[in-house]
Order: C-alpha cells, then sequence, then structure tokens
C-alpha cells in the first residue's frame, strides 16, 4: 500500500472513533437526563404523596407518623424520628418515631424517645443550627452522638436529617436511620430540603387550625359561661347566637331569638329604634356605646349598657356583635341616690377643680336662695365672704395635692345680701371633681357666740363677786373650778384648790370641819341647798369666818355638779361681836377721852348724827344676815340658770342681764352700808392713775350725752395707795357727778403734783349744790339726789382720810359740783393697818379730836 492510501484509511478509522465516541456521549447523556427525569418524576411523586397523606392527616402528630413511614418505606429506611423544636426551652425533643417492623428496634425506640438534643449537639442538633440537611457515614464512631453504643447494638450505622422549615425559621428535624451507610446527592438534597418545606408548611396550618379551634372553644365557652349578656347579629339583622345570660336577662330562650329580628320580638318602637341603632353601629368601623331600655315579656323594665361593634367572620360576612351589662339595679340606685340627694335637707353637690358647681341639690336654693342655674353659672369662690375666701382656697389647694377629706367653715352669701355660716366637709375624686356635704350653722354660731358671750359674763360676775365662786365633783368633792378671789382671801394658790382633792376639808377650822363636812354629804343625798358659815384657816393662819350656799346640780336622780359661793363674812362677824359689846365699851371709852359727854339729851345736836351712826352699826349686822343670804340664793340662781341652759332668745338673756345687774346693785348697798361700820385693812401699793381712771370709765355706765374727759400731769401720773379702794372713790365721784347733771355734759379730772402733795380735782357741768347741801354733803344718810341713800360720798371720804389725805367740795368753781382731793407722795405704815369698828367711829365723831387708833 501505498502511503496515500495508509493515510486515508487512518483518516477513515479516526472518524470512525470519533463517530462512536459521539455515539457513546449522546448514549450517556440521554441516559443521564432519563435518570434526572425519573428522579424528578420519583421527588414530585413523593410529594403527591406526602402532600395527600398529610392533607388527610387530622392532627399533627398523625401527619408525621404518615411522613415519617413514607419516607423510610420508600428509601428502605429501618427506623425514623420527629424532634420538635422548642425554641423557649432552646431544645428539641422526640415527638414521633416509626421502626421497621422485623428490624428489631423497639428498644432503641424507647431510648430515643427520652433523649433531648440542644442546638449543636447529634445529628438533629446539628441540623437545627445549620438549617440544612446531612448524613452520617458511621454513628458508632461519632464522638458527640447521644447514643452510639445502643446503636452499636442496634447494628444501625448510617444516618441522614433535614430540618421542617417555615419561614427561614427550623420548627423540628427528621431523622433517618439504616443499617447501611447512607449518602447524600445534590438531588437528595435538594429533594430533603422541599420535603422539609412541605412538611414544615403542615404543621404550620395544624398549628394555626388547632389555636384557631382552641379560641372557638374559649370564645364559646366565655360566651357562654360569660355573666355579661352576649349576642351576634348577621347581615340582614338575624340573631345567630345567643349567649345564656342574655336569655336570662330578657326571660326568653335561645330557640325564640335564633334566625328573628328585632321586628320579631320586640314591639314596633322598640325594634324600630334598635334596629336604627344597629344599622349605625354597622356603617361605621368603631365600637358604639349605650343605654337601652327594653320591656321583657314578664313586664319587667330592664336597662342595660351594651357595646356594639362590627367585625367580619371567615367566609367575609359582616356581623354585628353586642355585649352588655344589665345595669337595671343601677339605674334604681341612682334613682334611689337622686331621691336622696334630692331630699337632703343638707347640701350636696359636686364642683369642678375649675370653681364651679356641677351639680346641687335644693337645699342649696333653699338655703341661699339662688337659683339653680345662677349658682352653676358663677364660680363658687364668688359667694364667699371676703375674709374667708383667702382660707377657703387655701383649703380646697390643700385638698387638691392628693385624695383626701378636709372640713372648714365660712360664711356664704345669700340672694338677700345676708350670710350664713356654711360648715363643709369635701372630698377628693377622680377626674378632677370634688364632693361636697354643706350644713348651715348660722344658728349653731349665734348660741356658740351667746355663750361665749355668757361665759366671759359669767367669769366677770365670778370675779366682781364679793365671795369665792367655786364648782367641785359631786363625787370627789375634787374642785374644777375657783374664782381668782380665793387666793386673795385665803393666800391659797387657785391650783392646790383644784389639785388637792382634801384641800377644803383640810383647812377648815377644826372646830368647824365635822359640822361642815356633814352638812355636804347631806347635800349630796337631800339635793337641797344649805346656808353654812364656818371657819377656814388662812395662808398666813388667820382664821377667817365664810358663808356658804352651795347647791347640787342634778341629771334625773344623779347629782352631776355642786356649786357655790363662800362670802368672806368676818368683818361682819366681827361687828356683830363688837356691837354686842359696845354698852360695855362706852363707859370705858368715856374714862379714856376727858370731857366726853355721853349724855345724849345734853348735846341734841351733835349727838344726832352719830346716834345714826351707832343705829347704822346695830342694823348693819342684821341686814348682812337677813338681806344679803336671799341675795346669795338669787344670784346662784341665776348663776345656775346660765349653766345649765344657756338662752338662745334675746329677750330672756336681757331678764338674765338685768336680773343680775340689779343683784350686782344690791349687793353694793349692802357693802356701802358695811362700809360706814367698819374699816377695810388697805393694801398699799404703787399705782398709775390713768389706769385706774380707765378701769373706771369702763365700769361705770354713763348716759351718751355725758363725756369724760381727764387731764395728768405728769404722765404717768404714779401714787402709793390702795388700788381698789381708789377705784371706789373715783366711782363713787363720777357717779355723783353724772346726777348731779341734768340732761347732757361733761365730767373732767384733772391731776397736777406740788412739792408734798398730789391734787386731783372733778368737776362737771351741772348747777351745783346749796350751801346748806355743802355743809352736810358727807354725812352719812344725806343725799341731795332723789335715788340716793347718802352712803358714798362719807364712805369716799373715809377712804382718802385713812390714806392720809382729804376729800373736800369746792365752792365757787363758776362750773357744778367739783371735789378736790389731796393725797400724800407717801403714805405711813400705819395707815395700811387702820381698824375702826362702830363704836370707835362714835367715839371719834363725839370727842371731835384725832381718830383713835389701835394696833392689830
Amino acid at each position: 500500500m501505498t502511503v496515500l492510501e495508509i493515510g486515508q484509511v487512518l483518516v477513515m478509522l479516526l472518524l470512525v472513533m470519533m463517530l462512536v465516541k459521539r455515539i457513546i456521549s449522546s448514549r450517556q447523556c440521554l441516559e443521564r437526563e432519563k435518570k434526572q427525569r425519573r428522579q424528578s418524576d420519583q421527588r414530585l411523586a413523593m410529594q403527591y404523596f406526602l402532600g395527600e397523606g398529610l392533607a388527610q392527616a387530622d392532627s399533627v402528630p398523625t401527619g408525621m407518623k404518615f411522613a415519617l413511614q413514607l419516607i423510610s418505606q420508600h428509601w428502605g429506611w429501618s427506623f425514623a424520628a420527629y424532634w420538635e423544636a422548642d425554641a423557649t426551652l432552646e431544645r428539641l425533643h422526640c415527638s414521633e418515631t416509626w421502626t421497621e417492623a422485623e428490624a428489631g428496634l423497639e428498644h432503641f425506640e424507647t431510648i430515643v424517645r427520652s433523649m433531648v438534643y440542644t442546638e449543636g449537639r447529634g445529628l438533629p442538633g446539628k441540623v437545627w443550627a445549620a438549617v440544612e440537611p446531612a448524613t452520617i457515614d458511621d454513628v458508632r464512631v461519632l464522638a458527640d452522638f447521644p447514643h452510639p453504643s445502643k446503636a452499636a447494638e442496634a447494628a444501625l450505622q448510617g444516618a441522614i436529617a433535614f430540618p421542617l422549615v417555615v419561614a427561614n425559621r427550623c420548627i423540628g428535624v427528621l431523622e433517618f436511620m439504616t443499617f447501611s451507610p447512607i449518602s447524600l446527592t445534590p438531588g437528595h438534597r435538594q429533594m430533603f430540603t422541599a420535603f422539609g418545606a412541605q412538611i414544615g408548611g403542615f404543621i404550620e396550618r395544624k398549628w394555626a387550625e388547632r389555636e384557631l379551634r382552641t379560641r372557638e372553644e374559649w370564645f364559646q365557652l366565655f360566651l357562654t359561661h360569660s355573666p355579661a349578656p352576649a349576642f351576634l347579629q348577621d347581615g340582614e339583622g338575624r340573631y345567630c347566637h345567643v349567649n345564656e345570660s342574655f336569655c336570662q336577662l330578657f326571660s326568653r330562650p335561645a330557640e325564640m331569638w335564633l334566625e328573628k329580628t328585632v321586628f320579631d320580638l320586640w314591639p314596633p318602637e322598640t325594634a324600630k329604634k334598635l334596629h336604627a341603632h344597629d344599622r349605625m353601629v354597622l356603617a361605621g368601623n368603631g365600637v358604639v356605646q349605650s343605654e337601652e331600655q327594653i320591656n321583657a315579656l314578664n313586664g319587667e323594665t330592664h336597662h342595660w349598657l351594651v357595646f356594639k361593634f362590627p367585625f367580619r367572620n371567615y367566609a367575609g360576612e359582616t356581623l354585628l356583635a353586642g355585649i352588655g351589662v344589665d345595669i337595671t339595679e343601677r339605674i334604681r340606685d341612682q334613682e334611689r341616690r337622686d331621691q336622696f340627694f334630692n331630699a337632703s335637707r343638707d347640701m350636696l353637690c359636686l364642683a369642678g377643680t375649675d370653681g364651679y358647681y356641677k351639680r346641687i341639690n335644693p337645699a342649696f336654693e333653699t338655703t341661699l336662695g339662688f337659683s339653680t342655674d345662677e349658682l352653676l353659672s358663677r364660680p363658687f369662690i364668688e359667694l364667699v365672704h371676703s375674709e374667708d375666701r383667702e382660707a377657703t382656697t387655701a383649703a380646697l389647694q390643700q385638698l387638691g395635692a392628693g385624695p383626701g377629706t378636709i372640713e372648714f367653715e365660712n360664711r356664704y352669701r345669700c340672694r338677700n345680701g345676708s350670710y350664713r355660716w356654711i360648715q363643709w366637709r369635701v372630698t377628693s375624686l377622680a377626674g378632677n371633681m370634688i364632693s361636697a356635704v354643706a350644713r348651715d350653722i348660722t344658728e349653731r354660731k349665734t348660741r356658740e357666740t351667746m355663750l361665749k358671750e355668757w361665759q366671759i359674763r359669767c367669769q366677770y360676775l365670778a370675779t366682781a363677786v364679793d365671795g369665792i365662786v367655786w364648782e367641785a365633783d359631786p363625787l370627789t368633792m375634787r374642785f374644777t373650778y375657783v374664782s381668782p378671789q380665793a387666793e386673795r382671801i385665803l393666800g391659797y394658790p387657785i391650783e392646790r384648790w383644784m389639785a388637792e382633792s382634801t384641800f377644803w376639808k383640810t383647812h377648815l377650822h377644826p372646830a368647824d370641819r365635822e359640822r361642815a363636812c356633814t352638812a355636804r354629804i347631806l347635800l349630796k343625798t337631800e339635793r337641797q341647798a344649805r346656808n353654812l358659815e364656818y371657819r377656814m384657816i388662812a395662808a398666813d393662819g388667820k382664821t377667817i369666818w365664810f358663808n356658804d350656799l352651795p347647791t347640787v346640780v342634778t341629771e334625773g336622780d344623779h347629782p352631776v355638779k355642786f356649786f357655790g359661793i363662800m362670802r368672806d363674812i368676818t368683818d361682819q362677824k366681827r361687828m356683830e361681836q363688837r356691837v354686842r359689846e359696845a354698852p360695855m365699851l362706852f363707859p370705858q371709852r368715856q374714862q379714856e377721852i376727858p370731857g366726853v359727854e355721853l349724855d345724849l339729851e345734853k348735846r341734841p345736836e351733835s349727838v344726832a348724827p352719830q346716834a345714826r351712826l351707832l343705829a347704822l352699826g346695830q342694823l348693819a349686822g342684821s341686814v348682812a344676815h337677813e338681806l344679803r343670804n336671799p341675795l346669795g340664793s338669787i344670784r346662784n340662781a341665776l348663776y345656775a340658770l346660765k349653766r345649765r341652759l344657756p338662752p338662745t332668745d334675746p329677750e330672756l338673756a336681757e331678764y338674765i342681764e338685768t336680773a343680775e345687774e340689779e343683784t350686782v346693785g344690791a349687793n353694793r348697798v349692802i357693802k356701802n352700808l358695811l362700809s360706814i361700820a367698819r374699816a377695810e385693812e388697805l393694801r398699799i401699793e404703787e399705782v398709775d392713775l390713768s389706769r385706774i381712771l380707765v378701769d373706771v370709765h369702763r365700769r361705770v355706765r354713763l348716759p351718751e350725752e355725758i363725756q369724760f374727759y381727764w387731764s395728768l400731769n405728769p404722765e404717768p401720773f404714779l401714787l402709793k395707795a390702795d388700788a381698789t379702794h381708789l377705784s371706789q372713790v373715783f366711782t363713787n365721784l363720777i357717779q355723783y357727778s353724772a346726777l348731779d347733771i341734768e340732761r347732757s355734759g361733761e365730767i373732767l379730772l384733772t391731776a397736777s403734783k406740788t412739792r408734798d402733795l398730789a391734787i386731783i380735782t372733778i368737776y362737771d357741768t351741772g348747777p351745783g349744790l346749796s350751801p346748806h347741801d355743802r355743809e352736810h354733803l358727807f354725812e352719812p344718810l344725806f343725799s341731795t339726789k332723789a335715788q340716793g341713800l347718802g352712803f358714798s360720798l362719807s364712805i369716799s371720804r373715809q377712804i382718802i382720810e385713812r390714806h392720809g389725805g382729804e376729800l373736800d367740795y369746792v365752792a365757787d368753781q363758776g362750773c357744778g359740783a367739783a371735789f378736790c382731793l389731796r393725797l400724800p407722795y407717801s403714805t405711813g405704815k400705819e395707815l395700811g393697818n387702820l381698824s375702826h369698828d362702830n363704836a370707835e367711829l362714835v367715839l371719834h365723831s363725839l370727842s371731835g379730836g384725832s381718830p383713835w387708833r389701835e394696833e392689830v
């Protein structure tokens, strides 16, 4: 063969070889495509069978049993498990398993069901963490496989697992095992990934269905057992569901409601209103709240508060739901509260923190006279008295700081312009609201004011009374009140009287103790006033005589209070003793004072006035005993009347006040009588004349037409004197000058000092005195006034002379009556210790000489 032929043969062989290769390659491609098509068909068939089986499963466990069995039998695997993910606890637990019947893996299955995997541990944990399929060639040699020994005992070797994914979230893992190794090709990986998504979607749907059924069950249970009536209506207004409470509320069974409209169940007018309201709710998108009044079949009227709202069901139908609350009792309670609110005699109101009333009851209009509209339209602070507004505002601001209740009082203006005292009790409420209960306390305030005035008068009278006013507990005999005179008369502090339960008994004179205590005991049982006379020992050791008229106050049959007045009658007792001894003293004094003639017939002109003094001295003792004791009883009775029955009638109060003034005046007359017959001990101290005049001006009630002025040089004008006695002198002189003025005029007091004397002059603008009246002006029982008794001027001169001074009537002053007092700057010690009795005054007057004095 030639070379050319050889070349042609080689080319032909090459072409044949290339053709054969192409034929082989095409065949391989066809086989590969056929295999891929077969795998795809298998995968689709598996997905179809898997989907059909899952669709027929009624629950997740049933569906997972089917999936495990289908996949295992298709690939010839012997064991399968479903690991359910618990995201909360971050672990996998075995929920379902499947084993081949002839594999003998029952014990291994029990072990697997009890196991738990965490993320990254074991094959299921790794798949859960990576969210992709994975295989194990030999589980017996895997270090982190939790049960290699048990797997070896069961002769298991290969394992494969893939995740169940929903929305890129792994909700579980399917694990399969076999007795031979398992390899995972890309096609298997893709297929198992698709299986995982398909099974995950099934599980999610079942969970949603289970949750929906649970919610429906809960909803049904809620509606069935709810105490609140509830109903559902369809778009045509037919009732499609009512609960038991709804049926009980309207006394109709459920059968009467279903498939019926409001026009089938209610009267036309009621049905028309309900239907219109339901259509309005369906037209909107929100919840509508309303109160409805419906008459039940049994004739009862029901009120219920209903919340209605529209919604769509799964079929897209619009339904109307209603949930109500039976407020019939609440409405009735509200009506009863309104009746109480409107019928209350107290003023009840609701107000806002903006300062306006929101609601008031008729008592406001009754008390204040303003109409309800007038009170609601204006800030309430406008009606508060201007002096009380600041305190009222402060109280309300204090309440606004937090919840609580406050009480206060203020004056409120009425329609007629007057003011009423109102007591408020205010409570803060939610929502910037306050409630208040107010009461008109004007009458109480008036009584309290009158009571305070009476208390002041009682204290004044207790202080002004010539004696010790006392009050005691009848059970313990402990003093509960003692007037200030007690300390002046006996010298013991007031605190001791009330602190020591046996004070009175302890300081009684031993000779009178048993008699006085027995009288007090009888007062408890007999409950009758007893006029007692007894002696007490003063702090300085002197013996003081008292006349005591105790009175008992009872409630029912029980004594609750003792009270009385202890009057100092020591001077009276001494005077009575001196009067009894007077007949024996005259001869003795006649011998001691030469030239004194006691024959009254021989000196009738000079002796007549002194005889009156002697008769007056004898009369004073009997007057003090016969007149002052009944007078004390009258004053005690007035005191008891004020204590037990504080008068509310102004006219009655005026009567009692007049009676008290008359008793004080009568007591003053008696005191003046006694002052003529005795001389009390002076208490010399430095006094300010202006203070004495202020006190005298306060106590002396001059007519409005008469004005009293004084001028003191220097100021202050200080004297050493007995303030009480000096005050009595000025009182007597000013009252005399006031009587000297016929209609209107002035009284002027001037005071100045010389080197040795203080000169005080009192003028008035009256007509003055005649020469005859001036001559006898200072004589006892001589008076130039019809209503006078002739004591005041003689007592005044006696007091001034005991101070070492002089009191004279000044003539020719170009005005009315004028008196001049001359007092030395200092008063000797002996002036404060003078003690004259009636007989001594008579001797002094008869002798015409200097006073006869006796040191005590």
